[in-house]
């Protein structure tokens, strides 16, 4: 085969997968903060606190979904968790 033919076709594969990298990255991005939005939202309508279930049952998210929003927005400082018995209380910080 043509080097120079290698070479464009190595610099193409390169290119698409650098950018369905980055429309994923944006894509995930969006994904995380309409979902911190929705359990904010439930939050703000709750007086700023709620069970861990009532989220789950409020925003339609899975349990698995609700957990990874509530440990990024835990990071963040946004949340803090109250252990409450069998559930857990969502509280909002701001």
């Amino acid at each position: 085969m043509n080097p120079d033919l290698t070479r464009l076709l190595t610099w193409m594969c390169a290119f698409f997968a650098i950018t369905l990298t980055v429309r994923f990255v944006f894509l995930v991005r969006n994904i995380v903060q309409s979902g911190r939005k929705a359990i904010r939202d439930v939050l703000q309508q709750s007086s700023g606190e709620i069970f861990y279930s009532d989220i789950i049952e409020r925003t339609g998210f899975s349990k698995a979904r609700v957990e990874i929003l509530l440990r990024s927005m835990e990071k963040k400082g946004m949340i803090q968790r109250v252990a409450h018995g069998e559930d857990v209380l969502i509280k909002l910080i701001e």
